[in-house]
């Protein structure tokens, strides 16, 4: 499968990066700075481009089977994951892909309720909820055939393979998720129809 994987230069997008090619999926990967991109493989094409042209994302899009977003941003002032998803949904319409798998976070939407008392406000600190909900309503909004994924706090820890996944899944303030984990549900997502048009819970 040809996947566009848009915030590829961080995090969690290196591992999702990574992962793909170990699953033998083509990758084009869009990142704003090729100097922090370290991988190289014959299946993986690197273009360089800010989410916020809609032209260069449509442009990555074209020929892929499916799109991931990964772009996110902890400052409270920016907008790009919500600006980088408004240009993915029109560059996907454009070219006709279908499926569109994107990371957003806990406490968004209806996952706020599902958090204890002490893991509402520390959410804040490692997730611009505003530009994220924003994000999930562009999403939500589009007749795209998608996937939200709401991972509880990230880590670089070890894939494990063990994981509570659903839209019920309950979380707090200890939750966490290895990196490797969410990237191989997430890369799972481009085929499974299970949480087809659902926002879903992933944690430890």
């Amino acid at each position: 499968m040809h996947v566009a994987i848009f915030g590829a230069s961080g995090q969690t997008g290196l591992f999702l990066v990574e992962r793909a090619l170990v699953q033998e999926h083509h990758v084009t990967a869009f990142v704003r700075t090729p100097e922090t991109f370290p991988l190289r493989h014959d299946h993986l094409d690197v273009v360089i481009g800010d989410v916020r042209s809609r032209e260069s994302v449509a442009q990555a899009i074209k020929g892929a089977d499916a799109v991931i977003c990964a772009v996110g941003e902890r400052l409270k002032s920016s907008r790009v994951s919500s600006q980088a998803t408004e240009n993915i949904i029109a560059g996907m319409n454009k070219h006709k892909v279908r499926r569109l798998v994107a990371v957003t976070g806990l406490g968004t939407g209806d996952s706020k309720k599902k958090a204890g008392w002490l893991a509402r406000p520390l959410m804040r600190l490692f997730v611009n909820l505003d530009d994220k909900e924003r994000q999930e309503e562009l999403i939500q909004g589009s007749d795209l055939d998608w996937i939200i994924v709401r991972p509880s706090l990230l880590t670089n820890d070890p894939h494990t393979g063990a994981y509570r996944v659903g839209p019920e899944v309950t979380h707090g303030i200890g939750a966490k998720l290895p990196r490797a984990d969410l990237a191989d549900f997430m890369l799972e997502q481009l085929t499974d129809d299970t949480y087809l048009r659902q926002a879903t819970v992933i944690r430890q």
